[in-house]
């Protein structure tokens, strides 16, 4: 079948951190990160979710994974500005890196988890969800894999369908939650969904598809957004 591709993607959680601090720029706040096994065909995914410090809404400026640029995967703005996205980039060696993140103006504090993805393309099913009910429908194509990121504006935990839980966790100050998963189960489509123990209308989920790099694009419905980047390969420091 041309449609299946005859190699896996797969993916590998390595990291979750915070830090309560207020900034704009927060480089070296993120140091020495674990980013997963070096290959030739790593991509490191990074989940980021931010609370605004003061009023207006807020979108990450640039963000640096072990020296390299990495590119926006997916956005999902809160509606009450606070930022939740998720960045790549391709890091072919090293098992540790810096994450450098700029944001547009002052946040309260960031809560960041990581993901070492293989084999994949540098192309991806991206959609995102926001409110109470924090659920989508999305295509996982064969020897695909998926990634999702959850935030909250109070301290409480996630329950996850369609990934399974890398992490939970409160971060500032107990005013803000992040939780995120993965899959290498296929699904066309699969409900992934996200509930919090404590329901928000400002609540955030972003789920990406992470498609094998000897595969095409296929199995796609209309409410797919296919996301296109180009990761130049970078060694790790």
């Amino acid at each position: 079948d041309s449609k299946v591709s005859s190699t896996a993607a797969t993916v590998s959680y390595t990291a979750q951190a915070d830090v309560d601090t207020n900034a704009t720029n927060y480089s070296g706040s993120f140091d020495n990160i674990a980013i997963g096994t070096a290959g030739s065909t790593r991509q490191v995914f990074v989940s980021i979710d931010a609370p605004r410090a003061s009023a207006g809404a807020r979108t990450v400026s640039s963000c640096t994974i072990a020296t390299a640029s990495a590119s926006l995967v997916s956005r999902k703005t809160s509606g009450n500005g606070d930022c939740h996205e998720v960045w790549a980039a391709s890091v072919s060696s090293g098992t540790t890196g810096d994450i450098d993140i700029v944001f547009s103006a002052s946040m309260d504090a960031v809560s960041i988890g990581v993901w070492a993805v293989y084999n994949a393309a540098s192309a991806y099913i991206a959609q995102s969800a926001s409110g109470s009910t924090l659920s989508t429908s999305i295509n996982i194509p064969a020897n695909s894999v998926a990634l999702a990121t959850g935030r909250a504006t109070t301290t409480t935990t996630a329950t996850w369908a369609g990934v399974t839980e890398n992490w939970d966790t409160a971060f500032n100050g107990g005013n803000g939650a992040s939780s995120g998963g993965s899959t290498s189960t296929s699904g066309t489509p699969t409900t992934i969904s996200c509930t919090w123990g404590s329901a928000s209308s400002d609540n955030t989920m972003i789920a990406i598809v992470c498609l094998p790099a000897d595969g095409p694009l296929n199995n796609f419905t209309n409410n797919n957004t296919v996301v296109t980047t180009t990761h130049t390969p970078t060694n790790s420091h």
